[in-house]
């Protein structure tokens, strides 16, 4: 049988129809099924910083300096330069005091660590290792510099106590010493008496601040 020219072109429009439609069923049962053949890879990264506990006592200042000089020896008493770092709480009495022998500034100790410690002193000698003579006098007494300081039981405060010597003597003024900023600091104030029979020269003694976490 012979098919006209219309027919033949019904019949290829026909095929191609059916034959999109196919490839569009196939590409939707692809899509249904997930593209196959493919490579993937993938990884992380990280941040990370690490801190170090630091326990930094700062004495400030480091050295404190009541002056020169030598002791009113007139009258038959033994006579006594009576020189302390707080004024104000007794012994101000440099009337036998000659030379530049004055009252001067406390010691400051301070955390400037990153933890609270517990905090020792403790002193190289004794009264009469470090300034010789009569009776002499040593002694020390602590205070919170800034409020909060010393956040636990500070010992001393605001009392003179006689000075020892030596490691065995070391002494936990303060079991909980903070170290923030603005209440990380007790002051030291020293008080001595230097009679007048003391010898002369240089007369020094070194305090040692622990702190312990």
């Amino acid at each position: 049988m012979d098919l006209s020219n219309k027919t033949l072109a019904f019949v290829l429009v026909v095929a191609i129809v059916i034959s999109l439609g196919g490839t569009i069923i196939s590409l939707n049962k692809l899509n249904q099924l997930g593209a196959t053949g493919m490579l993937s890879d993938s990884d992380t990264g990280g941040a990370n910083f690490t801190l170090t506990s630091d326990i930094i006592i700062t004495f400030s200042p480091a050295n404190i300096s009541f002056g020169s000089g030598s002791i009113d020896g007139f009258d038959a008493e033994t006579q006594y330069c009576n020189i302390t770092t707080n004024a104000t709480y007794g012994w101000n009495h440099t009337g036998d005091c000659l030379g530049s022998l004055t009252n001067t500034t406390p010691f400051g100790i301070r955390n400037d660590g990153n933890q609270k410690v517990s905090l020792t002193l403790n002193s190289s000698k004794n009264a009469t290792q470090f300034i010789g003579g009569t009776d002499p006098v040593f002694k020390w007494m602590l205070y919170n510099n800034e409020t909060g300081s010393c956040s636990g039981t500070l010992e001393d405060d605001d009392t003179w106590t006689v000075v020892n010597a030596g490691d065995v003597a070391a002494k936990e003024v303060c079991d909980v010493f903070e170290y923030e900023t603005a209440k990380n600091t007790i002051a030291v104030d020293i008080m001595v008496a230097i009679p007048e029979n003391a010898d002369p020269g240089v007369h020094s003694v070194v305090l040692t601040a622990v702190g312990t976490a």
